[in-house]
């Protein structure tokens, strides 16, 4: 698997985790504003029972509560005011010691009520939140006895303001339910499909600028490719782009013509120093054939010592013409050795010029990820933002609409559903300025949106270049270390041919020495024969390995130019 795949595959999984998250969390948000909402509207409907419920009466008859005439009247009250609400029960409790009673059950008189003095199951929070004169509401409750409901309390005081008890209906849960289905079916399958239309397009953009980004580094990647197996001809690549890819592919093409250049004069160096090795070998078969003319003309030194002194002055001559030629072959490895030098500073040039490009990048990525990271939350807050002021509206909406029907109901019921009419009016003010206020909100939320996402989108682009441009770096630095191998190579050949011309210009010393001893034997006296054959062997033991010398020289010319014809130049 490729890195473009794999990034493009995380990336693709990210968006999706964030997808489904962001759709979950949606999903419940959306469900307690609900809840939330219908609480709301339940504590008007209590509110304006309490203005009808006969709190003077019910005062009087907490002094002594048991089941008597006050008990019944008011029992049938809020029996009249359940069914009249569609409430599951409406009831009235009593706060004693933190703890919550049961008081007087809205039934009707044919039906059995809660006892006086039931105690409650509610919450000691609740609890505490109602005697400090705050209304509660409570999520869906199941009960084992009571079945399925939403409760909606808000608190009883007297003339001193001093929280006595409390007020409380409970909504049936199918109520709640078919609103709560009603309100989140169209809402989810919108955002179902937001959800899956933004990981598609998401998808669509990283994929193209992930193949866009990374195509140059696949280029650079089949150059060096070519590198590696020796064709060190012109790059197929060229950038433009002021970014660390762009500087890096300039820099190769700068390493690659001055380490071409490097091998074209290694190259010639070589040939130069093949062909001067040629021609000492040749001079040393002329030398060895001369000294075997020597060996034979010793032999007869007696009769023909004129020949030798002549065949000893042939053998000096060589020998300066060998010194000039070892000369040549001096100046041509140290041209050589020079290159070698000269290769080996470019290449350690070569690798700090990429070390330091990948720390500048490692730097610059580590900037951009933090940015990166922070715009992107930023966009998400903003994104969900917009999202509960869908759910808003929607909640506004409809409860414009229960607020209509309130107010339709409460004209059907005449003088009795007066009161109805008044909540139905403060409902509908509270939507419309729930909608009208959702409406700004919403124009700033496109804004931020709008700025947001074009910061995401340039970091996004930067940073997936960014990521993927040192994926190949380690093969460009494996070439790198390839090339200086080579280097050092070269070098150590070379410095093994220095070696090997020192003792060339010893044997050269030892046989020009021994060359005029027997001159000198030669001409002194023919009698010295015996002397001057022992010479003559020891300078052949010295041709000899001189010869040996030569020929070693030769080869390891021969594989240093083997080496080099690895590399394609033109």
């Amino acid at each position: 698997m490729n890195l473009r795949t794999r990034i493009l595959g995380i990336v693709f999984v990210v968006i999706l985790g964030l997808a489904s998250v962001n759709f979950a969390f949606l999903y419940f948000t959306a469900k307690g504003t609900g809840e939330q909402t219908i609480g709301e509207l339940g504590k008007i409907q209590v509110e304006a029972m309490k203005k009808q419920f006969d709190k003077d009466a019910y005062e009087s008859w907490l002094k002594d509560p048991k089941q008597n005439d006050t008990y019944e009247k008011l029992r049938n009250t809020l029996n009249e005011m359940r069914e009249h609400n569609g409430a599951l029960y409406v009831y009235t409790m009593h706060f004693k010691k933190n703890e919550a009673y049961i008081m007087i059950d809205g039934q009707p008189s044919d039906k059995e009520a809660s006892p006086i003095w039931e105690k409650c199951e509610d919450n000691a929070a609740e609890v505490e939140k109602l005697q400090q004169g705050e209304w509660v509401y409570t999520p869906i409750i199941n009960d084992e006895k009571y079945g399925k409901y939403m409760s909606v309390m808000v608190p009883l005081k007297d003339e001193k303001g001093q929280v006595y008890g409390a007020l409380g209906m409970d909504i049936q849960a199918s109520v709640v339910d078919t609103i709560m289905q009603n309100l989140l079916k169209d809402r989810m399958i919108e955002l179902a499909l937001i959800n899956i239309g933004i990981v598609a397009v998401a998808s669509a953009c990283l994929f193209y600028f992930i193949n866009r980004g990374l195509k140059p580094l696949h280029v650079l990647k089949e150059e060096t490719k070519r590198i590696a197996e020796g064709d060190l001809r012109e790059l197929q690549i060229s950038s433009r782009k002021k970014d660390e890819i762009g500087q890096m592919i300039r820099s190769f093409e700068y390493m690659m013509d001055h380490l071409r250049g490097l091998l074209q004069g290694v190259q010639k160096a070589t040939h130069s120093v093949t062909q001067t090795s040629k021609m000492l070998l040749s001079s040393t078969h002329v030398m060895k054939e001369q000294n075997q003319t020597i060996v034979l003309s010793s032999q007869e030194i007696t009769n023909s010592n004129a020949q030798t002194v002549s065949s000893m002055e042939q053998v000096s001559n060589a020998m300066h013409s060998f010194e000039e030629e070892i000369r040549g072959v001096e100046h041509a490895v140290d041209d050589m050795q020079s290159i070698s030098q000269a290769m080996a500073q470019a290449g350690e040039e070569g690798q700090e010029m990429l070390h330091n490009t990948v720390m500048q990048g490692k730097e610059m990525k580590d900037t951009f990820y933090q940015f990166q990271d922070t715009v992107n939350s930023l966009l998400t807050q903003v994104s969900h933002t917009g999202e509960f002021l869908y759910t808003i509206e929607d909640i506004a909406a409809q409860t414009n609409m229960l607020s209509l029907n309130a107010a339709i109901e409460a004209a059907r019921a005449g003088e009795s559903g007066r009161g109805f009419v008044i909540v139905a009016d403060e409902v509908k003010v509270l939507a419309e300025r729930t909608a009208e206020q959702t409406k700004h909100i919403r124009q700033l939320i496109y804004k931020m949106q709008q700025e947001a996402s074009g910061t995401t989108e340039q970091l996004s682009r930067a940073l997936q270049q960014y990521d993927a441009q040192f994926s190949q770096v380690s093969v460009v630095a494996e070439q790198m270390k390839a090339l200086q191998y080579i280097s050092n190579e070269l070098n150590q050949s070379l410095q093994h041919v220095i070696g090997k011309m020192e003792t060339m210009k010893q044997q050269q010393n030892v046989i020009h020495t021994e060359v005029l001893a027997v001159t000198a034997a030669s001409e002194e006296t023919a009698e010295s024969t015996e002397e001057v054959n022992v010479t003559i062997e020891e300078v052949a033991k010295q041709m000899d390995a001189f010869t040996q010398e030569v020929q070693e020289m030769a080869s390891q010319i021969h594989e240093l130019s083997e080496q080099t014809k690895r590399f394609t130049l033109s």
